[in-house]
């Protein structure tokens, strides 16, 4: 998942460059947020004397699947930070409510409560305006996701393994009418998506079949298909593949890269009031940087 010049580094490494926060999303529970820094926006501690570091100029909001937590996405493989420096792009990552040690009970309305809450932190707190704003979510995530970009015209979406609603998976007819008591309705929910988006699923999932994603790519007006020949609903986040796909997207839809190029050249003016633990070590910036970071 990292490229060859990117140096190897363990769970310790991550947690210097995490910041913890709690945020409310109900009057009486909260959820555990972090904010996890990409090694290209990290590297600006040394170039301003005041230790103020420069934001990506983009954010991704990740949510994650069913099956983990906080502390599980730190360690898997990819982890968080792989996917910070790879997609060269600050993450905003959380647990959902009932999991990890956020509060409450783990239901539709405060999974939808809960990305509502993480939206505003991103477009509040950390001033990014919503078109700065990229959300990926993988399988339970995508359905967080679709809520989201309902409501707000963000610079991209992207599904992983994504499913129609949860009635439909258990009986396997990814656009049969849903009943009263379906829960995370994604396909009525995508026919307001005006963001960009891009679906990745595997053709060997037998979970959440990729019917679900062909389906969802027919009914959001700007959408993106990648079918996945041998990926599985679990093996498709471990896919390089799927990964270069991703970066592929953002790169063409988004400008990932020219937005870090841009940028940098303002930095002078224009860098974001926020400190970073100062035992971070990290080589200083060089001009050859520019050339060799990124792909040109």
């Amino acid at each position: 998942m990292i490229k060859p010049k990117v140096r190897a580094i363990d769970v310790f490494y991550h947690l210097l460059r995490c910041k913890v926060i709690t945020l409310p999303y109900d009057r009486k529970h909260k959820i555990c947020a972090m904010e996890l820094y990409c090694e290209q926006s990290i590297r600006w501690l040394h170039r301003d004397k005041n230790q103020k570091r420069l934001r990506s100029p983009n954010l991704i909001i990740f949510s994650q699947p069913n099956s983990s937590d906080l502390g599980c996405c730190l360690m898997m493989d990819p982890n968080f930070a792989d996917i910070a420096d790879f997609l060269q792009c600050d993450l905003l990552i959380f647990d959902y409510p009932g999991y990890g040690v956020s509060e409450g009970t783990t239901n539709e309305k405060n999974v939808y409560a809960a990305i509502e809450a993480i939206m505003k932190y991103a477009m509040e707190k950390l001033g990014y305006p919503q078109e700065k704003i990229i959300l990926i979510g993988f399988s339970l995530g995508t359905a967080a996701m679709v809520h989201v970009a309902e409501i707000y015209k963000v610079a991209a979406l992207v599904l992983i393994a994504p499913f129609t609603s949860f009635f439909r998976i258990a009986c396997r007819r990814p656009s049969v009418v849903r009943p009263w008591f379906d829960m995370f309705p994604s396909l009525e929910k995508s026919k307001k998506i005006t963001s960009p988006t891009l679906i990745c699923h595997g053709e060997k999932d037998y979970i959440v079949g990729h019917e679900h994603g062909v389906l969802l790519k027919d009914t959001i007006p700007d959408c993106e298909l990648h079918l996945l020949k041998h990926a599985s609903h679990q093996g498709i986040f471990c896919e390089r593949e799927m990964w270069d796909r991703v970066e592929q997207f953002l790169g063409s839809r988004v400008g990932i890269t020219r937005n870090w190029i841009e940028h940098r050249q303002s930095s002078v003016s224009e860098v974001l009031p926020v400190t970073t633990p100062s035992e971070i070590q990290f080589q200083p910036l060089t001009p050859s940087d520019l050339e060799r970071g990124f792909r040109l």
